[in-house]
């Protein structure tokens, strides 16, 4: 399969001229397999996001957690070595496994089906008009690019963008013992040389610890912030409250200090919700978001 690798994708700020820019990203995109035009839009999405995290690691610098570091070298591989796939409805044969182990069911499949590449990236839907967020997402595909997806049932507006792995790669990350293996590469490179981000950045301080460093925004405020938007995906089981935790973990783990949530350094995808913080949740949602 081909990796849209022609040209260094990974510098991609706009340009003065904001037409230019877009133009030079649909270009890109194009490069990448682009065919309709959700993919293009979910394209721009891509390298918006990118730009963004390019902009906060250079402004504050020390200050910035490994979580975004990461976030933003997982742009940059994507970028770098992404294209689109070809969306399908999933033929007859083969099954649907669980909805939450995307990873594993395709990582198993195409260990099955040698015809099969194993891939990661990030899925996106549209409905009409509007993007849905794109998120992690895992599948498999054939030699011609088309995608089995044995997660999610296809819709007709769902957008792939990733990377096929080779099965040298899956080797030397493991074999596959620990997914998603993108984890694998941006850990490697957040270890590596190389820590500017762009040129102009300013070297990070070798005298302080970063956990030293006074930070330069007021955690109060971040605290109710974070704890306001875990009210807008908050749901109750059995167990009881829960929420989704894609946030900041030093901002979580001092939630958890106040007694708002339950510890967040966990493999599962949610963390639990006290009823102090529920309720604490939405009188902040409300303060901060609710229109007059």
């Amino acid at each position: 399969m081909r990796a849209a690798t022609q040209e260094g994708r990974i510098e991609m700020t706009p340009a003065k001229e904001p037409r230019l820019a877009r133009k030079r990203i649909r270009h890109l995109a194009k490069l990448a397999g682009a065919q309709t035009e959700g993919d293009y839009a979910f394209f721009a999405c891509l390298v918006e996001i990118h730009r963004r995290l390019v902009e906060f690691v250079n402004t504050y610098g020390e200050n910035v957690g490994r979580r975004t570091k990461r976030d933003l070298r997982r742009h940059q591989f994507l970028l770098e070595r992404g294209q689109f796939f070809r969306a399908q409805a999933l033929p007859p044969e083969y099954e649907f496994g669980e909805i939450s182990r995307c990873h594993e069911n395709s990582f198993e499949l195409a260990q099955m089906r040698p015809g099969l590449a194993y891939c990661e990236g990030f899925l996106a839907l549209f409905a009409g008009d509007e993007q849905v967020p794109h998120c992690d997402f895992a599948w498999c595909a054939t030699a011609d690019g088309n995608v089995v997806d044995v997660t999610f049932k296809h819709i007709d507006t769902m957008s792939y963008f990733g990377v096929a792995y080779t099965a040298e790669e899956i080797a030397s990350l493991g074999g596959g013992e620990a997914l998603p293996l993108i984890n694998q590469i941006t850990k490697a490179r957040l270890k590596g040389p190389g820590k500017r981000v762009a040129s102009g950045q300013r070297p990070a301080s070798r005298e302080k610890d970063v956990e030293q460093v006074k930070p330069r925004f007021d955690q109060e405020q971040v605290d109710d912030a974070t704890l306001a938007l875990l009210w807008l995906t908050m749901w109750q089981d059995s167990t009881g409250t829960l929420s989704w935790k894609g946030n900041d973990w030093t901002t979580l783990d001092r939630l958890h200090a106040k007694g708002y949530i339950g510890a967040a350094a966990s493999k599962a995808k949610s963390v639990d919700v006290t009823e102090v913080g529920r309720i604490r949740a939405e009188e902040l949602f409300r303060h901060l978001f609710q229109k007059p």
